[in-house]
Formats: structure tokens, sequence, C-alpha cells
């Protein structure tokens, strides 16, 4: 028994040590796998990448100006597809799509372009193309474009209806003529843009800088501009039917006869903008700052002002019929021959206001603060009312009532045929 007990420990220990030199054998076998395998990875993405670096390379080098228009196509397309197959690349192809749009030739406009600017896609179909990419970028790749560097370029005439360009810096960028409908310019820098006859209704704006852009009778019904700075901006005969201003800042603004019918502006700041001549009917002013604002002649029916801020304002000529001006602010303004039929005026702050000529009929007064204010004998009070109880609220008469102020000089920018 002894001897078989010997003889099974001497099997065990040789069947042992054979397991081990076979794991050992094995383990060394994966090991040499493995090493192959990751070998072979790195030279498969040593390959792809420099199967990418040729593509990128040729791609580039299809953009040289030299090169016909087809060609320069090509290689944009090409690098768009790059991006889809090379994230690692992104950046590096967006710098050089925006590159490309600052700098490709275009042809000299003809004076006839120069008053309506042919389509880009016309013009220079490469640079079309190159923005075209840009703005469908997150469509295509699921994730916003890099910073989008666009500052100056020439896009007169093209073509971005629903891009999506948040963020883009498009500063002095010539957007004459553009088609924007739609397009997401969330943040944009927009400062001096030049926009004039641009289509940029329902395009989503908020947060954007307009300072001093020109967007002389451009299109901007529907367009979402809360928050956006548009100080200094010329929005002369521009359409912003129903446009969202809430609290964006329009000091100084050029409006004069501007469509801002329904807009949106509550809380906005249109200090010292010029609104002469310009259509109001039915907009939301809610706590507007409005302090020496120009609204000669505007048409505000059926406009909500309440609280808002008009000290020093010019209302001369205004159209203000069933507007609710309930307690705004509208010390030192001038109402002459302001028309106020059905107008709620409840606690609104009028002194040393100007109502000579003012149409008041059928306006609630309420509790209005009338003390100081100017009045003439050719202002038509509500029913009830008459000089004796005016004089009472410490309303003044004048008997030469201010005329209203002359027209200040116009800054429009169009030309004199244009401002008739």
């Amino acid at each position: 028994m002894e001897r078989l007990g010997v003889v099974l420990v001497v099997v065990g220990v040789g069947v042992a040590a054979g397991v081990a030199v076979v794991l050992r054998q094995l383990r060394a076998t994966l090991e040499r796998l493995s090493a192959t395998a990751t070998a072979s990875h790195d030279q498969l993405r040593l390959g792809q990448q420099g199967h990418l670096a040729d593509r990128y390379t040729r791609a580039v080098d299809q953009l040289d100006a030299q090169r016909a228009v087809a060609v320069r196509l090509g290689g944009l397309y090409a690098l768009e597809r790059i991006a889809h197959d090379s994230p690692d690349d992104r950046q590096a192809i967006a710098e050089v799509l925006c590159a490309h749009v600052r700098t490709a030739p275009r042809p000299a406009p003809t004076a006839a372009e120069d008053a309506a600017p042919a389509a880009l896609e016309r013009r220079a179909p490469d640079v079309q193309a190159a923005v075209t990419i840009l703005g469908r970028w997150w469509q295509r790749l699921r994730e916003p474009p890099p910073a989008l560097d666009l500052r100056h370029a020439d896009l007169r005439g093209a073509r971005l209806d629903g891009a999506r360009l948040q963020g883009a810096s498009l500063a002095g960028a010539q957007l004459q003529g553009a088609s924007l409908a739609g397009a997401e310019l969330q943040g944009a820098d927009l400062r001096g843009a030049q926009l004039e006859d641009a289509d940029l209704r329902g395009a989503q704006l908020q947060g954007a800088a307009l300072r001093d852009a020109r967007l002389h009778r451009a299109v901007l019904g529907g367009a979402q501009l809360r928050d956006a700075v548009l100080d200094g901006a010329q929005l002369q005969q521009a359409d912003l039917d129903g446009a969202q201003l809430q609290r964006a800042s329009l000091a100084g603004a050029q409006l004069q006869r501007a469509r801002l019918g329904g807009a949106q502006l509550q809380g906005a700041n249109l200090a010292r903008a010029q609104l002469r001549g310009a259509v109001l009917d039915g907009a939301r002013l809610q706590d507007a700052l409005l302090r020496d604002a120009d609204l000669s002649g505007a048409r505000l029916r059926d406009a909500n002002l309440a609280g808002a801020q008009l000290q020093d304002a010019i209302l001369d000529d205004a159209k203000l019929q069933r507007a609710s001006l309930d307690g705004a602010q509208l010390q030192r303004a001038k109402l002459w021959r302001a028309a106020l039929q059905h107008a709620s005026l409840d606690r609104a702050q009028l002194g040393d206001a100007s109502l000579a000529a003012a149409q008041l009929q059928d306006t609630d007064l309420g509790d209005a603060e009338l003390r100081d204010a100017w009045a003439s004998q050719a202002t038509e009070w509500p029913a009830g009312w008459d000089a004796d109880r005016a004089r009472a609220a410490g309303v003044r008469f004048v008997d030469r009532p201010r005329q209203p102020a002359a027209p200040p000089p116009d800054r429009s920018g169009l030309p004199a045929r244009q401002r008739r």
C-alpha cells in the first residue's frame, strides 16, 4: 500500500507539472496572439490615419483658387465626409471651411448687383457650399460645430434657411439679401453686419449681438430676439411683426417706419430709439424703457404700454386709440394732437407733459396724475371733463400750444427716392 501511495503521489506530481507546462505554453501563446492583434490594430490604425491624412491633403489641395469651381466643390464635400469619419479632424476642417468662406474668389459685382445682390450660389457656388456644410454640421454629425469665424465674409445673397450657426462670429459680414429664415443664430456675433433686405423670418436670435447692424427693410417677422442687443441698429422699414423682443436692448436704434405689429417688447430698452411713423399696433410694451424715444406719428392702436417709461418721449400725432398706458411714466412727454380715444391712462404720470390738441374722447383717465400737464383749448376731453375740471386737476392751459418739433435729419441711409 505504501508503494502504491508513493506511485500515486509521483503520478500526481507529474500530472501537475504537465498541466503547469501546458498552461505556461497556453499563456505564452495568448500573449503572442494579443501582441500580434495589438500590432495589427496599431498598424491598421496607422494605415487609416495615413489614409485620412492623404484624403485631407488632397481635399485641401482641391480648394486652390486657381482650380475650377467643380474641383473646389469636390474638395469641400470630401472634407465633409472626412469630418464624418474622423472626429479628431473636425476642428481643423471647420477652420478650413471658414477660411474658404472668407477668402475664396468672387466675381466683382455689377452695378445692378450692388443694388440687388445676385444669389451666392450663382456668384460663388463653392462659397455657398461651404456655408451650407457649416450650417448642417449638427444635422450630419450630431454635434455643434466648433467656433465659426466668418467675420467680414461676403455672403450677399446666401441661402442659409434653417442653418444652425449658434455662437458664430459674423461681425461685419455682408449678408445683404441673404435668406436666413428659421436659422439658429443664438448668441451669434452680428455686430455691424450688413443685413439689408435679408430674410430672417422666424430666425432664432436670442442673446445675439446686433449692435450697429444694418437691417434696412429686413424681414424679421416672428423672429426670436429675446435678450438680443440691437443698440444703434438701423432697422428702417424693417418688418418685425410678431417678433419676440422681450428684454432686448434697442437703445438709439433707427426704426423709422418699421413694422412691429403684435411684437413682444416687454421690458425692452428703447431709450432714444427713433420710431417716427413706425407701426406698433397691438404691440406689448409693458415696462419698456422709452425715455427720449421719438414716436411721432407712430401707430400704437391697442398697444399695451402699462408701466412703460416714456419720460421726455415724443408722441406728437401718435395713434394711441384703445392703448393701455396704465401706470405709465409720461413726465414731460409730448402728446401734441395725439389720438387717445378709448385709451386707458389710469395712474399714469403726466407731470409737465403736453396734451395740447390731444384727442381724449372716451379715454379712461382714472387716477392719472395731471398736475402741471399742459393742454390747450383744442384739447378734446372725455365725457364729464372740461377745461374747469382739468384746471382743478392741476392742468395748465396755453394760448399758443407748442407745435411739434421739426423732424430730425433723415438718417435712414436710404436714397431720397426710397424715402418718399
